[in-house]
């Protein structure tokens, strides 16, 4: 929220926020109400609104990398403008005004907004992105999980995942305390050791594996069998 003339009040399950001309709010998915206050000269009040799907926050996030060792949670901030956030509200006014591509631009001038934050103000943005982790940990694991037998490649996998390969991997070695390859290695055996107890042939099961030939499955089996997994 651009408060561009009088003030907007904002209320939620903490005390109400004043945001007043000459400042902006980062607000998350918090439920909240507002009302808004005509500027005292009898003039109009005027803001900006801009709403976005929390995937341009989770693509952000993916681009911060040094977090601060911050452990509280703020959904909603409040930043005065500087020189940069004035020239920044200067450009978007004009980009409302655009009619070619504008969902895109918009995406792009949000992710440019909160990567400047992160880097001016680290310590607000880390805790506004922990109200998040765990959405994007669900994220994370949901494409991890959805896509066992799709034999993509890590970068293929960190695209879905909005991250950068190194991120991707760091990220996977925390909530899975392994390796990608020896994650999906055992998985994929454990579900397909199931499917061939339940009938299927390994003849039926060796591409689903993600193996070009049913010689090199049997051996990867094998593997797996001895390693009494």
């Amino acid at each position: 929220i651009f408060v561009l003339a009088g003030t907007k009040q904002i209320y939620y399950q903490e005390n109400p926020i004043k945001v007043s001309s000459g400042y902006f709010s980062l607000i998350g998915k918090t439920r909240c109400l507002m009302t808004e206050k005509i500027p005292t000269n009898k003039g109009k009040y005027k803001a900006i609104l801009l709403f976005f799907p929390e995937k341009i926050l989770l693509q952000a996030i993916s681009k911060i990398n040094n977090e601060e060792n911050i452990n509280e949670k703020n959904e909603i901030l409040i930043f005065q403008h500087n020189e940069y956030t004035e020239y920044y509200l200067q450009t978007l006014t004009h980009l409302a005004t655009q009619q070619n591509n504008r969902k895109e631009l918009l995406n792009l001038k949000l992710l440019e907004l909160i990567l400047y934050l992160a880097t001016k103000f680290p310590a607000k943005i880390q805790g506004f992105i922990n109200c998040y982790k765990d959405s994007r940990k669900l994220h994370f694991q949901k494409t991890i999980e959805e896509n066992l037998f799709s034999n993509l490649s890590n970068e293929e996998l960190a695209f879905l995942c909005n991250m950068s390969l190194s991120t991707f991997k760091r990220t996977f070695k925390k909530i899975y305390n392994t390796t990608p390859k020896k994650w999906f290695f055992e998985r994929k055996m454990k579900e397909i050791k199931l499917l061939l107890e339940s009938g299927y042939s390994p003849s039926e099961l060796y591409k689903k594996a993600g193996y070009s030939s049913l010689s090199n499955f049997l051996r990867a089996y094998k593997k797996f069998k001895d390693l009494n997994l």
